[in-house]
């Protein structure tokens, strides 16, 4: 995560984001129905479950999101700018300018960006001086390299790319994201990633908390998929109580029945939540 800030921190100060001034005048804003039933085919878990039901875990995720760590990542741009590689030219430096001009131009991005102010600044000040220990260890970012920041802009490349050929035959393609780890960027595979491994682990475990409940498919398939082969590295094994849990907890899901249309149990879920207020 402190690598990925840098970087972001790093792109902020060559002004290669659309300012955050411009992303709050733009105004995007997905409905909490539609972030559940999303939140629910992607994991199999109601929303609520993990964040609890108050609407204000929500809209303090929602003010970090845009206020807090953007001032953040700035305040960082005024402590490390002079500290950044300086670019280099290349082909790929070209491409990503000229693609960043004009979509600043198609969206006047320049009207909404700012210098940074006293806020900025006051900041900036905390940040320096606060001790980099514990959580706070995030704060002492170190800039990419000239080698990494090469990569960073071939990637930001392809991904342009990527995404301008899928919008253009969006009605042709094969409509399948391959499961990629974002961290890596390699295929998920059973022990390919300690974290993976951990992740899929509390899923499952979660899954297992309220086996009473359908959950999508897919969402079963892929995990019974993932612990197929007893041969695989899972990190998990190493740890006989763990591992242990995660049989179990495989045994129920196994057992769990399967959903398709998401209503019925929202509804039922929504008729729980309504009793148990009651």
């Amino acid at each position: 995560m402190q690598t990925e800030f840098a970087f972001d921190v790093n792109q902020l100060s060559k002004l290669r984001f659309a300012p955050s001034a411009y992303l709050r005048y733009v105004g995007l804003n997905v409905p909490n129905t539609l972030l559940r039933k999303a939140f629910f085919e992607t994991y199999g878990l109601d929303l609520p479950d993990i964040i609890g039901t108050r609407q204000a875990t929500l809209r303090v995720y929602r003010f970090a999101a845009r206020r807090f760590l953007p001032n953040i990542a700035r305040a960082e741009v005024v402590l490390h700018k002079k500290s950044f590689p300086a670019d280099v030219p290349s082909p790929e430096l070209d491409t990503l300018t000229k693609d960043l001009l004009q979509a600043s131009a198609d969206n006047d991005w320049e009207r909404f960006r700012n210098p940074p102010g006293i806020g900025t600044h006051i900041f900036a000040g905390f940040i320096y001086i606060l001790p980099k220990v514990g959580a706070l260890k995030l704060l002492a970012i170190q800039g990419p390299q000239v080698q990494t920041e090469d990569l960073y802009i071939k990637s930001v490349n392809h991904s342009i790319n990527s995404v301008r050929y899928t919008l253009a035959h969006f009605d042709t393609i094969q409509r399948y994201l391959p499961n990629r780890d974002l961290d890596t960027g390699f295929v998920v595979k059973p022990g390919g990633y300690r974290l993976t491994d951990e992740t899929f682990a509390r899923l499952l475990e979660k899954l297992a908390e309220h086996s009473e409940r359908p959950i999508p498919a897919q969402v079963k398939h892929d995990i019974i998929a993932y612990y197929a082969n007893p041969n695989a590295p899972i990190i998990t094994k190493k740890t006989p109580r763990k591992w242990r849990e995660v049989q179990d907890n495989l045994a129920t899901l196994k057992s769990m029945k399967t959903i398709g249309n998401l209503n019925p149990v929202f509804d039922a879920m929504d008729a729980q939540a309504a009793a148990a207020a009651d």
